[in-house]
């Protein structure tokens, strides 16, 4: 075929692949789809390794991508890999740009063991070449760290993150934003695992590199500042995380104005702090200022309204202001069932608020009807072991036992033992706390001998978790021997009865 009559091909496809590139930057997905399906078959008239099929093929997955069709988007990047494969070899290092995209696409799919084995496969082109591949290496080892800890292999995890750590050390350390987002990325799997001071490391580490990157003044620091901040909470350093967040503030309303729907999530994070403080009129008063906004930019029943009412609410609480924070927490609870429903998982904070509030108020049978709820809704959306029951279980727990409703605490308690041992762990300080409240509730029904061995086994917990010395420990200790007095009066009142008559 001579050049002259190639040219119309060469045409179609050129006139296909960009109409589906403007269609995908105009997010038209479905169009785009139809076009780069058009440009591949056209493209594929020029061979199966020719550049235009590669691009096209790479603009399809895309536009399925962006639908979420994440099986038809792996379909069209694995056909596309093949071509780049036949270009430039199995073991080149241009592959890897386009296996990590893959292994990306896995883990969006939910394919979790298929995404580690692409991510390796970057990791081993790195290895097998001479030629630096830093950026891709180093995303490669934090997807694989995360994945690695979602599946409980914290060792494996925790190799990944070291390895990356030297990655983005020396010249890396410059490149923004990659390091910055890989330090993020690190810095939150170590708040999963509570390791708060760690966390704060990396993030200080992110803020100098985006200062360094862009400015002083920079919007995009507010968020930066906020992450540590969130660290510093967790460690009780509140001054540190007030000041940070203060300054946070500043650079939003800077950038955005005072009203801006962006500032409002840190005026939040400032009044959590500030309640954390005791200094609750400024908590308050952040809070409202926050609702205000949030009631302004996404209407009064929006979702984040509605969360915001249950914070202040609390505040109302602390100052004693009860029945205020109950028509708050009840305006709260009618924004989030508007916006999500009867019976979805995010009512459930609300509601045991609410019904710890009717508790203290005595409306008994309002609180019941809270915690009942909660624990009902809880099961339907996470099933009968999650932890999220404790919530509801310990509100129906106090309820009961204020009203001396024992035989129907029981049953209650021994869930919130269950709960909490399968998801804290046999050593943990609150199932300790569960076995006590059980030994208790034993003791109140005439089973004080089955109430020894769990304040036994409560102790040796506690020993080994917080220490001899511990509040808890001493505590749970005075509780045990005032059950062995007990036992011993009733084993002598049991031994004179051998001598009476009747």
């Amino acid at each position: 075929m001579s050049a002259q009559e190639n040219q119309p091909e060469t045409t179609f496809w050129e006139t296909y692949h960009q109409a589906g590139a403007e269609s995908l930057a105009a997010e038209k997905y479905a169009d785009a789809e139809l076009l780069f399906s058009a440009a591949v078959k056209e493209a594929e008239k020029f061979g199966q390794q020719d550049e235009r099929l590669l691009g096209s093929l790479r603009g399809l997955a895309e536009a399925l991508e962006k639908q979420r069709r994440y099986e038809g988007s792996l379909e069209q990047l694995n056909r596309a890999l093949a071509v780049l494969e036949g270009r430039v070899g199995h073991k080149s290092p241009e592959l890897a740009g386009l296996v990590l995209k893959i292994g990306e696409l896995y883990e969006a799919a939910g394919m979790s063991t298929e995404a580690i084995l692409t991510y390796r496969r970057v990791l081993k082109l790195a290895e097998a070449n001479s030629t630096p591949m830093p950026e891709e290496e180093l995303v490669a080892r934090v997807r694989l760290a995360a994945l690695y800890r979602a599946q409980a292999k914290y060792r494996e995890c925790e190799e990944q993150i070291e390895r990356a750590l030297d990655i983005a050390g020396g010249e890396m350390d410059k490149q923004y934003p990659l390091v910055a987002n890989m330090l993020n990325s690190v810095a939150r799997l170590y708040e999963l695992d509570r390791r708060y001071v760690e966390a704060a490391v990396l993030y200080r580490r992110a803020l100098g590199i985006i200062e360094k990157a862009l400015s002083l003044e920079h919007p995009l620091l507010a968020e930066q500042m906020s992450n540590i901040a969130q660290c510093y909470v967790a460690q009780s350093k509140l001054a540190d995380a007030e000041a940070l967040l203060l300054r946070a503030a500043a650079l939003r309303e800077k950038a955005a104005g005072v009203n801006a729907p962006t500032l409002a999530p840190i005026l939040a994070q400032l009044a959590a702090v500030f309640s954390k403080q005791g200094k609750l009129a400024e908590a308050e008063a952040v809070y409202r200022r926050s609702l205000e906004i949030m009631q302004r930019a996404c209407g009064e029943d929006s979702l984040a309204a509605a969360s915001l009412l249950g914070e202040l609410a609390e505040v109302c609480v602390a100052q004693g202001r009860r029945q205020e924070a109950e028509q708050l927490l009840r305006r709260s609870l009618e924004g989030l069932e508007k916006s999500l429903g009867l019976n979805h998982v995010n009512l459930c904070p609300i509601l045991s608020r609410l019904g710890r509030v009717c508790l203290a108020e005595g409306e008994l049978f309002e609180a019941e009807t809270c915690f009942r709820r909660h624990v009902e809704i809880t099961e339907d959306n996470l099933g009968s072991e999650h932890r999220s029951l404790l919530d509801g279980l310990t509100g129906l727990r106090d309820l009961y036992l204020r009203q001396n409703r024992y035989m129907e605490v029981e049953p209650i308690v021994l869930r919130i033992v269950a709960v909490s041992y399968t998801n804290l762990g046999p050593e943990d300080p609150r199932v300790a706390g569960s076995l006590v409240d059980l030994g208790r509730v034993y003791c109140e029904i005439g089973k004080a001998r089955e109430a020894e061995p769990l304040y036994l086994r409560a102790l040796g917990i506690l020993e080994h978790s917080v220490g001899a010395d511990a509040p808890e420990f001493m505590e749970t200790q005075a509780g045990y021997d005032a059950l062995r007095a007990r036992l011993a009066e009733l084993d002598k009142k049991k031994g004179w009865r051998r001598f009476l008559p009747w």
